[in-house]
C-alpha cells in the first residue's frame, strides 16, 4: 500500500535521527531538500547551521508529496487544484523515482537515469 506526506508552503517534512536531519520544504513554489551540519539544525543559519541540498523546479505546482510506491521512494507535484485526489498524468505527475542506488528525474523531454553520480540540473 502507497504512503504519502503532503509537503506545501509553510508545512515542511523533518526526518531526524540524533543530531543529523534532513527535511523537504516548499521555498517560492520549490520543493528544497535541506540537511543539519551542526546541533543547531534547521533553527539555526542556512550554509552555516543547515544547508540545501537540492531544489526540484516544477511548473504550476500546488503541492508536493513524498512517499512509498511500489516499493519505491517517489516524489510527485500536482498540476492542478484537484491534485492528488485526481488522476496521474492530468491532475498530479511523478517527478522522482528512486529505487536500489538508482534515481529517475522524469521531465517532459523524457526520463533521466543515473546509477550513480551526480546530476545537476538548472531546470528540469
Amino acid at each position: 500500500m502507497a504512503q504519502y506526506t503532503i509537503i506545501s508552503s509553510g508545512v515542511p517534512m523533518e526526518i531526524e535521527e540524533g543530531t543529523k536531519g534532513y527535511r523537504y520544504r516548499v521555498h517560492d513554489g520549490l520543493l528544497n531538500l535541506d540537511e543539519t551540519l551542526t546541533d543547531q539544525g534547521f533553527t539555526g543559519y542556512v550554509d552555516i547551521d543547515w544547508q540545501n541540498l537540492e531544489v526540484i523546479t516544477a511548473g504550476g505546482t500546488f503541492e508536493f508529496r513524498v512517499g512509498v510506491r511500489n516499493a519505491r521512494w517517489v516524489i510527485d507535484e500536482t498540476l492542478d487544484a484537484t491534485g492528488f485526489s485526481g488522476v496521474s498524468g492530468i491532475n498530479w505527475t511523478n517527478i522522482e523515482e528512486h529505487t536500489a542506488g538508482a534515481m529517475e528525474i522524469r521531465a517532459d523531454s523524457g526520463t533521466v537515469t543515473a546509477d550513480s553520480g551526480d546530476i545537476t540540473a538548472d531546470r528540469i
